[in-house]
């Protein structure tokens, strides 16, 4: 039998493993049973690490890795040590194993205490002190990241083939199995354990493992590189392909903040090239199978990656001989490296997709190569240099859809940088370019040019000159340049442009129109002499022609659409004048089609008027007339109908150009009033009114003389027209004139609730990131543009069975979460947990529905859709009255939509409806800038006073709106900073913190207000809940506001420009609108006085609804735009929550968390709520943190012996509104992170601004929160 070899490290830590872990047994300690598969006791404190007492013995941290507490723990550490330990301690050396073992042994065991503690010191709980943490979880983990590192594509089979897996893979498969176990099953040691042991492993290998240049030539004084840079040692890398995405932008903040922090050294590109070489070193030595010492498949890998390195090697050679034919040595610059972070991303700060291996991995490494070839080939003796030779590049998997998907990224950065641009013109800007004649665009006054203007010259008034030179400062000559004389010089040139080019067009179209006069006389005498021919020919007839008359009056006009005209014109005895006459009607057809007109009644008026000929030209041939008199006349007629139609044609056409003319002098006329506006707002001068009347109406286009010559003729044309085609009737005339003239777009104003919706349908997701839906996605890089034909991506998969094609779809993450919460909902429903049916559905519906609303794997709506029909599917409703029977499918529905529309719902439509009305009539603006203005120019005071604005707006317009506000006020001052100023992600940032503070303010700030009125009983008045919100509001304002100066210092070398109030006078609209809002929030304040005439707030949001929409001031487009997937939302939450209240699982769990925090004082519950609350509502929506704990703290609160469930539900709503550690911790941070500077298109504020301020200014909160805002519940008798 062989004897078996293994390292002198590894056999001690064999050793030790069965000596302590039998040690242990000997021991006997005693457990008791928490649960299937947990046990506490007091263990064996010498050797074990438990929290009570283990810090009298530190030695534990160091032995607890070793001692297992069941046979099968040491089985599986042991046979880890047996196989992993040998290799690695070969592969390193006995000292670099024995640091790694230290390392990984320790640290987990130590930060897995401190865990403990932290657990105990929140819940009180003895289980916590009394948990055993022991066992070789943290080394089982630090292997596998070891093999990752050493051996990713190392292929391991298990069966005789029948499993096969790489090596890549094993560190994930252990966290999940892990991490279901610790869930599941109660082993929550494991799970803390192998997760922190993964982190610490990865970390000391990544960044901080000291080991030897594996490409060097000397082995004995190589060098050595520190950590690994490698491309497949990346963060994201050790999780499945459809995580890398999300997961690398996550690693690379933290990256960026521990080298910020200096925790840990940035990678050069120098390090990411070594650290490449490194990996493809250790790839081509491969590692034998772990299930054998024959070391078959070592042998196997090495020639696989020889053969490859070697056919590599020889394109490379070719490649050389073919560049540089001169003499053998070639030597060509190595390219640059990439820096790149661990979780795969650039240094400078741009993502790198994380699926294609770096430059330095694609390309053959010089340095290896030049070992390679001395070893293997042919040419080692010839003095062909290739140390610096990149050869050439060989395509990868994907690289050609990588190429086309970075093409398509910097397409959509450029057309998104071209809208940022153009934004600030989104109301006449877009007006001008849709209602100008396209041939004459160039002749409008400039107006983008003219805002340009004046935010140049705002810039050079409030900032000092640093000698410009002429080529970046191309329109002043210095700071000196009088800024009134620049702009009006540059309003007279364009008053000139336009000046000059209308009395050229106006002479043009007169001219025409002079013409077309005189033919319409001359059309109108060859058509009185050809009807006195016709009656002199009609002589015999002449009494039937009296019966025509009667029967059918003929006006006083010469139309060719009258019965006698056309039927002389239709009056035929030849084929050849038949098909003339086809011949003219489809040239009429023809010229219809391609005229002026585009639009369907014009066409189907003239379709009406052939109709009409047709109808007369066969009644006219069976009318009696000779032969002769027809062949004589027939040309006549003929040529005379081809006038009509070309007068006609003439018509339209003129009258168009005047029409276009006359819009020419009021598009103008606007944008010369609308320019001055703007001039004399930012720049605070009042030039506008002396410029009008001095320059702009003495101007010939807009004098009133020009106007009136316009109108009249006009209304020449017009009665032309009625006189040729509509009999003389000028009104009808009017009618068909004008259906040829394009509609005038208007650009109306915005409700606040438009606006979010433009923002949302112009940006990403959520979730700052391109979040991809089930069968398609929030933006689409690839979207099929005109001209692509349809295709669906497609993905194609290998099985044993042969090769499959599938929609990529299927693939996504949103689908794998997907399937994960549909498995877990079928397991809840199926497998008993609870004792009663519908309590066991209720569970299984609400895990479903949580799980869904914090994914977001479906929209949120959507989610909140499917409670009502779950909630009767699964009949999870019973009755009211005791003994709460089941109730069937019909009640239940009944019952469940019912809770859906609430008060609450009222109330939410009638805080949107005020904050439509105060948006859209610039209300809230106007006391926003005559605020801001008051602040002056010093930064702190400009940041304070923004910050209050914005929580003051979001108090009454919601923080959802208030944001959207507030950025559009200090636009000006955003235009006017450096892009990279601290002051503009200061100001940023502040309103975004601010707008989530003020989102708890007031009862109709955000939508989880409105959902903890409705889990409160009796519900607390306005007065009551301002007497609470408002000091906790102002002083974590004031906090963060200290905050943000300290950390970003905003008053160092910034200039502020001053904020101009609104000059616009309060209209009567206004003042309704105003008084409307008071009334009705003064009524909301006292409701509960007048709860005899309201019954309830909701109530009273009626009367904004009514009077707002029903005087016009909003408009049925308005109440559409309204967010109604926040509404859809909180009615669905609000019959979750019946739902779970009516099944009694909420009593349930009430009753079982009451039992456990069953001595805590009310003041320790309202603190782990708040910790709780504040933990998820960072990682999920506020709404949605709303709505699946407020119901359960109210029944906490409810269950306790001094119930207070109403200051509970208090202060965890209050915390909802606190969470703001990440983007997408609410709207006002996603409306942060979306905020661009217009000039370059970057965006002022990345994720680590919100890790670095928000989770600081989230702790700070929590604290004002248990300490002045419990006080002031107690105060309020909450």
């Amino acid at each position: 039998m062989a004897r078996i070899n293994l390292p002198p490290l590894t056999r001690a830590l064999l050793l030790t493993l069965i000596a302590f872990t039998l040690l242990n047994a000997l021991v006997k300690p005693e457990y008791t049973a928490l649960g299937p598969f947990t046990r506490t006791g007091n263990g064996t404190p010498y050797i074990a690490i438990i929290p009570r007492t283990s810090w009298k013995y530190p030695w534990t941290f160091a032995t607890a890795t070793f001692v297992e507490q069941n046979v099968f723990g040491l089985i599986v550490t042991g046979l880890t040590l047996f196989f992993g330990g040998r290799y690695l301690e070969r592969a390193w050396s006995s000292n670099e194993f024995a640091k790694f073992i230290l390392f990984v042994g320790m640290i987990p065991n130590i930060l897995c205490f401190g865990l403990y503690i932290v657990l105990f010191a929140i819940s009180k709980s003895e289980k916590a002190l009394g948990t055993t943490i022991s066992g070789g979880i943290a080394i089982q983990a630090g292997f596998l990241v070891a093999f990752k590192q050493l051996v990713p594509e190392h292929t391991v089979s298990i069966l005789k083939g029948i499993i096969r897996m790489r090596v890549k893979h094993f560190p994930a498969i252990f966290l999940l199995v892990n991490t279901i176990s610790g869930v599941l099953l109660g082993t929550e040691t494991a799970l803390f354990l192998s997760w922190i042991a993964f982190l610490t492993s990865w970390t000391y290998l990544r960044f901080f493992r000291v080991a030897a240049f594996m490409n060097s030539a000397s082995t004995e004084n190589a060098p050595t590189v520190k950590g690994d840079a490698s491309d497949t040692f990346a963060f994201a890398y050790f999780f499945p392909e459809p995580l890398h995405t999300p997961i690398s932008a996550i690693a690379d903040q933290v990256y960026d903040l521990l080298t910020s922090l200096r925790i840990v050294r940035p990678f050069s590109a120098e390090d990411i090239e070594s650290g490449n070489e490194n990996a493809s070193a250790r790839a081509e030595g491969g590692l034998p199978t772990l299930m054998s010492n024959r070391g078959s498949g070592r042998r196997e890998e090495a020639e696989r990656r020889r053969a490859i390195a070697l056919k590599a090697l020889d394109q490379r050679l070719h490649a050389a001989s073919r560049a540089q034919s001169a003499g053998p040595s070639v030597t060509v610059p190595a390219p640059a490296g990439r820096q790149e972070s661990p979780g795969g991303t650039k240094a400078d700060g741009k993502h790198s997709q994380p699926t294609a291996p770096s430059s330095a991995s694609r390309q053959p490494n010089p340095a290896s190569l030049a070992a390679f070839r001395h070893r293997t080939s042919p040419f080692a003796d010839e003095d062909l240099e290739l140390d610096l030779l990149p050869g050439p590049s060989i395509p990868y998997p994907g690289q050609q859809e990588e190429e086309q998907r970075e093409k398509e990224q910097d397409r959509l950065r450029r057309e998104k940088l071209h809208w940022l641009l153009q934004k600030a013109e989104m109301k006449f800007s877009h007006s001008l370019q849709f209602n100008a004649v396209p041939d004459w665009s160039s002749h409008y006054i400039a107006y983008s040019n003219l805002k340009k203007l004046i935010y140049t010259l705002e810039k050079q008034v409030h900032t000092q000159p640093v000698l410009p030179d002429s080529e970046n400062s191309p329109l002043l000559s210095g700071a000196e340049e009088d800024v009134d004389k620049t702009f009006l010089n540059a309003l007279d040139n364009e008053l000139e442009k336009i000046c000059s080019f209308y009395q050229l067009k106006e002479l043009e179209i007169y001219g025409e129109l002079d013409s077309l006069l005189r033919d319409e006389a001359s059309f109108e005498a060859e058509a009185e002499e050809l009807e006195d021919l016709q009656d002199d020919h009609d002589g015999p007839t002449q009494e039937r022609r009296k019966t025509i008359a009667t029967e059918r009056p003929r006006p006083r006009s010469r139309s060719l659409f009258k019965s006698f005209t056309l039927g002389k014109k239709k009056r035929s005895s030849t084929m050849e004048s038949g098909r003339s006459n086809r011949d003219d009607e489809d040239s009429d057809e023809e010229d219809e089609r391609t005229g002026l007109t585009k639009t369907k009644s014009m066409d189907a008026r003239l379709r009406e008027s052939r109709d009409d000929l047709r109808s007369d030209f066969r009644s006219s041939k069976r009318r009696a007339s000779t032969a002769a008199f027809d062949d004589y006349n027939d040309m006549s007629f003929s040529v005379l109908y081809d006038s009509s139609i070309s007068l006609k044609k003439r018509i339209i056409s003129l009258y168009v150009s005047l029409c276009e003319l006359r819009s020419f002098i009021q598009l103008n006329k606007t944008g010369f009033t609308k320019v001055l506006k703007k001039f004399d707002k930012i720049l605070d001068r009042g030039i506008k009114a002396q410029y009008l009347k001095d320059n702009v109406e003495p101007a010939y286009p807009f004098s009133k003389d020009t106007m009136e010559r316009l109108g009249v003729n006009i209304s020449k044309l017009e009665q032309v027209y009625a006189t040729i085609v509509t009999h003389g009737k000028v009104d009808e005339a009017k009618r068909e004139l004008r259906l040829h003239l394009r509609e005038h777009v208007v650009w109306e104003r915005n409700t606040v609730w438009r606006e979010m919706i433009g923002i949302e349908r112009k940006t990403q997701a959520a979730n700052m990131g391109l979040r991809h839906t089930m069968l398609g996605q929030d933006t689409d890089p690839n979207a099929r543009l005109v001209g692509d034909e349809a295709v669906v991506a497609m993905k194609k998969i290998s099985t044993r069975f042969g090769n499959y094609t599938c929609p990529k779809w299927l693939f996504s993450p949103t689908v794998y979460t997907l399937v994960v919460i549909l498995a877990v909902f079928f397991v809840l429903l199926f497998v008993p947990f609870m004792e009663h049916p519908e309590q066991q559905n209720c569970l299984a519906l609400v895990v479903f529905v949580s799980s869904l609303w914090a994914t977001e794997a479906i929209p949120l709506f959507v989610t909140s859709l499917l409670v009502p029909f779950l909630a009767v599917i699964l009949r999870v409703v019973r009755s009211d009255q005791k003994p709460h029977n089941r109730l069937d499918s019909k009640a239940a529905a009944t019952y469940v939509f019912a809770s859906m529309w609430t008060p609450v719902i009222m109330l939410l439509l009638g805080g949107f409806t005020i904050a439509a009305a105060l948006s859209k009539y610039n209300i809230a603006k106007m006391m926003a800038t005559f605020v801001l203005s008051k602040a002056g120019t010093k930064p702190r005071t400009v940041l304070l006073t923004s910050m209050f604005v914005a929580m003051f707006a979001s108090m009454w317009i919601s923080n959802v709106a208030a944001p959207v506000l507030c950025y559009s006020i200090i636009s000006p001052i955003l235009r006017n900073l450096p892009s990279d100023s601290d002051m503009s992600k200061a100001l940023i940032l502040g309103i975004a913190l601010s707008s989530n503070i003020g989102g708890a303010a007031s009862p109709i700030a955000s939508p989880q207000n409105l959902i903890a009125l409705q889990n409160m009983n009796p519900q607390p008045g306005w007065g009551a809940w301002f007497f609470v919100a408002l000091p906790i509001c102002i002083i974590s304002i004031l906090l963060i506001w200290l905050l943000l100066v300290i950390t970003f210092q905003p008053g160092k070398n910034t200039t502020i420009v001053p904020i101009r109030p609104m000059k616009d006078k309060f209209t009567g609209i206004q003042w309704f609108i105003s008084i409307v809002t008071l009334l009705t929030i003064a009524l909301w304040c006292v409701s509960h006085e007048l709860q005899y005439i309201f019954g309830d707030m909701g109530v009273v949001a009626i009367i904004p609804l009514v009077l707002f929409f029903g005087t016009g001031i909003l408009t049925k487009e308005d109440f559409n735009n309204f967010l109604w997937t926040i509404i859809i939302l909180a009615a669905g939450g609000l019959a979750l929550g019946k739902a779970v209240n009516s099944s009694g699982l909420l009593h349930s769990l009430a009753q079982e968390i009451t039992s456990r925090v069953d001595g805590f004082s009310l003041y320790g519950v309202l603190v782990v709520f708040a910790a709780l609350i504040l933990v998820v509502a960072t990682f999920i929506s506020h709404t949605v943190a709303a709505l699946i704990f407020l119901p359960l703290v109210q029944q906490v609160g409810q269950g306790m012996s001094e119930p207070h469930p109403n200051l509970l539900v208090m202060g965890s709503v209050l915390m909802c509104s606190a969470a703001m550690g990440l983007p997408t911790s609410g709207f006002p941070n996603m409306t942060a992170i979306m905020m661009e500077d217009s000039q370059t298109g970057q965006r002022y504020l990345q994720v680590k601004h919100f890790l670095t301020r928000g989770v600081p200014a989230s702790i700070l909160t929590f604290f004002v929160v248990i300490t002045v805002g419990y006080g002031l519940m107690l105060l309020a008798s909450f």
